[in-house]
């Protein structure tokens, strides 16, 4: 399931939601507005000739992984 970005048109609050289809209706956690914009979302992904995931990883860990040792440092 992916997960979009949003922000809302009328409070300007920004959310992300996890939705099974790409036009389910959803409104702002924080109004209950459906009055919505989505928001281009970034991702991290492999540099081309890369070996691993640890070259993205800061010195000492990122701090925010779900698993230690997922960033391999």
């Amino acid at each position: 399931m992916p997960i979009f970005e949003y922000a809302c048109n009328q409070c300007e609050q920004r959310f992300e939601k996890l939705l099974r289809k790409a036009d389910q209706p959803v409104d702002c956690p924080q109004c209950q507005s459906p009055d919505l914009r989505k928001l281009f979302s970034t991702f991290a992904s492999p540099a081309p000739g890369s070996e691993s995931a640890a070259d993205f990883c800061p010195p000492g860990g990122c701090g925010a992984c779900p698993n230690p040792g997922m960033c391999m440092n």
